[in-house]
């Protein structure tokens, strides 16, 4: 019986082509920045305050598209954005903005 060590690939994120670990980055991007949405209505909505309709289309495409080309092919600046962009506070629709500009927690790109 084989081992599944010994079936398993190791494989180095940065040996795939760019425009897959794009893909994969802009994948993570969007579900990460829905699930900022999901949260933060959640939460406005147990506070029983006025939902933010600035959310209703958000995030777009291009705010997707903004942050997977900020972050190039390094997924780490991909998760740390959105982590920061997902933090409690003022509405995430105006959190990717500040973070591509290098307003929040630092100038991101100096990881």
């Amino acid at each position: 019986m084989c081992r599944l060590a010994e079936k398993v690939r190791k494989r180095n994120i940065s040996d795939r082509p760019e425009d897959e670990i794009g893909h994969d980055i802009y994948a993570y991007c969007e579900n990460s920045l829905r699930s900022i949405k999901t949260d933060y209505a959640a939460g406005q909505t147990s506070r029983r305050l006025t939902i933010d309709t600035s959310l209703v289309d958000w995030p777009t495409p291009d705010d997707v598209n903004k942050l997977v080309q900020k972050s190039g092919t390094i997924f780490q600046y991909a998760k740390v954005a959105c982590r920061i962009i997902g933090e409690r506070g003022e509405s995430p629709v105006i959190r990717p903005e500040k973070v591509l500009e290098g307003a929040l927690a630092g100038d991101l790109d100096k990881m």
